[in-house]
């Protein structure tokens, strides 16, 4: 309900395989509550994949002012 309510996309900039993991980095829009969120926001997706099933999904959200 979050994600299809929320009419969310992603639109993917970067794939990289690390070592046997998948990180996924996409901008984020939709029609959700954007106050105090960059623009653009952008979210990596740190996919771990065993026997061609995702294991492990880790969702951090990238930030510059760190």
């Amino acid at each position: 309900r979050d994600i299809i309510g929320e009419n969310l996309t992603l639109e993917v900039t970067d794939v990289i395989e690390h070592y046997g993991n998948f990180i996924v980095t996409a901008k984020v829009d939709g029609s959700f509550d954007k106050r105090g969120l960059p623009n653009p926001f952008v979210l990596a997706f740190y996919f771990t994949v065993n026997e061609n099933r995702i294991v492990q999904l880790m969702i951090l959200r990238n930030r510059a002012d760190v």
